[in-house]
């Protein structure tokens, strides 16, 4: 199961907010504490494809600007 540590930029405002309202609401994901407009998260994922996916579908939600990848574990729970 690879788990990646993100950094997410967040816009200003309202769209921040719907952003981060969205992010919430995906289980895949364990926020941190906002500072600003960066918001940290670490993803789990079943597998490599399903990572992708995920952060991909990041990308795309409204009041996320960017996705920063920082750490991968590939390693496999023992």
């Amino acid at each position: 199961m690879p788990v990646s540590g993100l950094i997410l930029r967040l816009s200003e405002g309202p769209a921040g907010a719907a952003g981060l309202a969205a992010l919430q609401s995906c289980p895949e994901l364990t926020l941190g504490e906002r500072a600003g407009c960066w918001l940290p998260a670490a993803l789990s994922a079943r597998d490599v494809a399903h990572s992708r996916e995920l952060h991909d579908r990041l990308t795309t939600l409204p009041g996320v600007e960017f996705v920063d990848v920082v750490y991968v574990n590939f390693e496999e729970e023992s």
